[in-house]
Formats: C-alpha cells, sequence, structure tokens
C-alpha cells in the first residue's frame, strides 16, 4: 500500500459527536482546508461523545489524553512541513492539555495557530498565577492567534499581539422569514443543559404567549435527561404549556425550516464564555431577528436595534419585553430582519471565511 502523502495542515481538535460550535467548525474548517486545496490531518482529541460528558472526568477521558499526546508526536513526524492549527479552550481540564500540548509543539520547534472558540482568557489569567503562567504559554507559545470577533481579541491581545479576527460562519437555506399559519413563532435552540439558557426562554415565553394568545413557541434541542425537560415545563403556566412544542434535537435542513419559519430567536444564555454561537449565525442568515443577553461574544454578532436586542444577563423580563414587541409588529419584525440579514452578509459568509484562511495559511506556507 502505497504511503499516503504528507498533509498541509494539522488540526487539532474534534470532529462532531458530540454536536456543538466548536466541533462543528472543526468540521467546516477541515471542509474549507479542501476548497482551498489544503490536505489535513486530524489529531483527534476527543474526549466527550455525548453533550452531557462535557466536563466531567473518568479513566476513559484520562487514556484519551496519553494516546493524544502520543498521535500528536506521530503526526507531527510525518508532516514535517504542515502547518498546526490548534482549537483551544479555557475549560478545566482541557485547558491544562492545551498548555502541555503548546509545549510539545515548542520542544518540537513547530510554530502553530492558535484557533480561539471561547471567551474568558484574561479571565483565567487573573485567577492564578499558575493560570496566567499556562495562558502565556499557550497564546503566547503561537506564532498567531485567531478569534472570533473584536471582544474575543481584546481578550488575548495582552497574550499574543498577533491576533486574527475571522468570524464563524454557517451554510445552508437562504430565505427571509415564512410565518406559519399558526401565528407569530418564537424560537430557542441550543443544547438543552443548565447554563445555556432554557429555563430562562420558558421564563419568556411564558409571558409573551399569555400576552399573545396566536403566538406560539419552539424548543430545538436534546436534552440530557428527561427529568431536566420536565421541569422545564413546569416553568410554563398550565394555559400556555400546550403552545410550546420540544421538538428535539433537528440538524441541518430540519432545524433552518424551524428557524425560517420564526419571528424571533430566543438566546438567554447565561455561559458567560460564549463566544460566537452558530446559532445566533444561523438566524442571521435566515433573516431572523435574534434577542439575547450580553454575555461573553454575542455582542460581536448582536447589534441592538438592527438586528435584534441585546439584554443584561438575565434581564428575562426585558428581554421578554423585547420579544412581545417583535411578536406584536409586523413592520419592527421586517425591520429587524433585513437588519439580520444584512448582518450576515456583510461579515459572516462562507466566501469571507474562505478568503480569511487561505490568506493566513499562505502567509504561513
Amino acid at each position: 500500500m502505497a504511503e499516503r502523502a504528507p498533509a498541509d495542515v494539522i488540526v487539532i481538535s474534534q470532529l462532531p459527536p458530540p454536536v456543538h460550535g466548536s466541533t462543528i467548525m472543526t468540521r467546516t474548517f477541515v471542509e474549507t482546508c479542501a476548497e482551498i486545496g489544503l490536505t489535513t490531518t486530524l489529531v483527534d482529541r476527543r474526549f466527550s461523545t455525548s453533550v452531557d460528558e462535557i466536563g466531567g472526568t473518568s479513566m476513559r477521558k484520562l487514556l484519551s489524553a496519553v494516546s493524544l499526546f502520543t498521535r500528536l508526536w506521530r503526526s507531527l513526524g510525518r508532516n514535517r512541513s504542515a502547518s498546526v492549527v490548534f482549537f483551544t479552550t479555557n475549560r478545566t481540564p482541557s485547558f491544562w492539555m492545551d498548555v502541555l500540548m503548546s509545549m510539545l509543539l515548542r520542544v518540537s520547534s513547530r510554530a502553530y495557530i492558535a484557533y480561539v472558540h471561547t471567551s474568558g482568557y484574561s479571565e483565567l489569567a487573573e485567577s492564578g498565577r499558575l493560570q496566567e503562567r499556562g495562558v502565556r504559554l499557550m497564546l503566547g507559545g503561537a506564532s498567531s492567534v485567531v478569534v472570533l470577533g473584536d471582544s474575543m481579541k481584546q481578550d488575548v491581545v495582552s497574550f499574543n499581539g498577533a491576533v486574527h479576527v475571522i468570524p464563524n460562519t454557517v451554510s445552508g437555506l437562504e430565505r427571509a422569514a415564512e410565518p406559519t399559519a399558526q401565528g407569530p413563532q418564537m424560537t430557542f435552540v441550543s443544547n438543552l443543559i443548565p447554563g445555556k439558557g432554557a429555563e430562562d426562554f420558558m421564563r419568556i415565553a411564558d409571558r409573551c404567549l399569555a400576552a399573545t394568545p396566536k403566538a406560539h413557541a419552539v424548543v430545538v434541542g436534546g436534552s440530557t435527561t428527561s427529568k431536566y425537560t420536565d421541569e422545564l415545563r413546569a416553568i410554563l403556566s398550565p394555559q400556555v404549556r400546550a403552545r410550546v412544542r420540544f421538538a428535539g434535537p433537528l440538524f441541518d435542513e430540519d432545524r433552518d425550516r424551524v428557524v425560517a419559519a420564526s419571528s424571533v430567536l430566543v438566546f438567554p444564555s447565561t455561559y458567560r464564555f460564549e463566544a460566537q454561537p452558530l446559532t445566533l449565525l444561523e438566524s442571521l442568515r435566515l433573516a431572523v431577528p435574534v434577542v439575547a443577553y450580553d454575555v461573553g461574544g454575542i455582542g460581536d454578532v448582536v447589534e441592538d436595534g438592527t438586528n435584534g436586542y441585546l439584554l443584561p444577563k438575565s434581564d428575562w423580563v426585558s428581554a421578554s419585553n423585547r420579544c412581545l414587541e417583535i411578536l406584536r409588529s409586523v413592520e419592527l419584525q421586517k425591520e429587524l430582519s433585513a437588519g439580520a440579514r444584512e448582518s450576515f452578509d456583510s461579515r459572516f459568509t462562507v466566501h469571507d471565511y474562505r478568503r480569511a484562511w487561505r490568506s493566513l495559511l499562505t502567509e504561513r506556507g
């Protein structure tokens, strides 16, 4: 059997499953490399196979960590001239794995691009001297750092001045929102795990549906347990519960069809390290305005009053007021819808993403 030719790019990351922003963007990045004529080899840093395993520890994960370093070392040896793109995280213990991998790359004299898909490195560095040293080793040792938005640039620039902003992208259907015969629709799209906003969405939906009898809500996302889903339903008043549909996890065109039928997408995540959720970009692509909490890098996507509204974290009453304005006004919905699509076309297209990475990887070549 002929030996495989060396790759142009070594990618240290993980493809789905589990399905979340970073794994989906890994797939998008690999596809983008192929489209611009670069071959890739993936050093799979898979520690979790489902969303509920993220953040946990186990013997399997420990063995996977040992295997990761072995596979990375071998890949570096087989692909001596390849660029290295390293998807990083600040979630413990994965962060310390990143620090160790960055040290291995430096020992082997390999330059690497740190591809940052989370905010909060400055906060992490401020939490202790050891953490600060780790952040400086990992980010400071990179030849360049790629972040998703301007707020994330400010988060890392003190550790590495060679920062490039390349926003995420999504592809798929491109059409304006299509109201359903059931009346105005508000939609929530996220894995149903604490911190991602499902509880506040229930409170927002409960208040909005009570005030707009013709409206309904759809919840798209998988739940870790049926108990948690029951707890979410219990937040709703009996009189509106039947108008909230739990659609379960949907993907690609099935999810797009639900979102495209929405008057507003609600993203009340309280996770302080939110970066640039693909859910928001999908909504903008489909010309659906977004109501979200201003946490992490959300402000890089949602322009208050232009493509939706930004509210202070956990202010679900104000968020519900904004949703009510959209549900009650066809003209406002149309105005924000146009702003949503314009935002996507000007900042988040696949063409822009491909062009930015071609430029950066060519510079390194």
